[in-house]
C-alpha cells in the first residue's frame, strides 16, 4: 500500500501530466474555520481531502471580462462554470 505522500505525489503528477498548472491537497480539518455553506463536507460528507487543480488563465481572457475595481467585485460569476465543469470531469 502507498503512504499518503506516494499517493499525494501520484495525484500531483496525474494533474499536472494532463494540463493542470498548480495542485494542492489539504486535509478537512483545515476547513474547520469555514462558514457551514462553503465547507467541503457540505458536498462530500465522506472525504478525507479536497484536491484543488490551478490553471492559468490567458491575460486576453481576464482583459475580455473588464476590470472590477468596486470593492467585493469579482469576475468570477462571469467565468463559465461549463468549462471549469468540463476540465473537472475530463480529470476526475
Amino acid at each position: 500500500m502507498k503512504s499518503s505522500i506516494e499517493l499525494t505525489q501520484d495525484i500531483k503528477s496525474f494533474m499536472t501530466e494532463r494540463g493542470a498548472d498548480l495542485v494542492g491537497i489539504a486535509p478537512m480539518e483545515r476547513f474547520v474555520e469555514c462558514p457551514d455553506e462553503t465547507k467541503p463536507q457540505a458536498y462530500m460528507p465522506g472525504a478525507k481531502s479536497v484536491i484543488s487543480v490551478g490553471m492559468n488563465l490567458a491575460n486576453g481572457v481576464c482583459d475580455v471580462w473588464g476590470e472590477y475595481t468596486k470593492e467585493g467585485k469579482s469576475i468570477s460569476p462571469y467565468f463559465s462554470t461549463d468549462t471549469v465543469s468540463r476540465i473537472s470531469r475530463r480529470h476526475a
